[in-house]
């Protein structure tokens, strides 16, 4: 079994933020008989956005709108659909992370 899947990362930083989008195909390298065993076979890098000072509203909160507006224009520039994305990740590292909305979600990718 192969299957190619759409992905994003997105990293949320200290002082800069940034975006990622690549393809990645998984093999199921078992046999018929066998637990899977998943790895991926093959990635293309899709896009790389520029890497821009993270939007704060405060020393203490992040601007969620401005996180939004960012990962949408990414997305139109690289011309991606984000219904056809079927995994990601949120990275948010250094002081990001202790901001007052840092819990396990993000409406950036809601």
């Amino acid at each position: 079994m192969t299957e190619t899947l759409q992905t994003v990362g997105i990293d949320i930083g200290t002082s800069t933020t940034s975006l990622i989008l690549a393809e990645l195909t998984i093999t199921n390298t078992a046999n018929t008989f066998t637990l899977p065993h998943i790895a991926i076979s093959q990635k293309r890098l899709i896009y790389r956005s520029p890497v821009v000072f993270t939007p704060l509203l405060s020393a203490s909160t992040i601007d969620e709108h401005g996180i939004q507006e960012f990962v949408t224009a990414q997305y139109e520039k690289a011309g991606v659909d984000k219904r056809h994305l079927k995994m990601g990740a949120v990275i948010m590292t250094g002081e990001t992370a202790r901001k007052k909305q840092c819990r396990p979600r993000c409406a950036c990718v809601e």
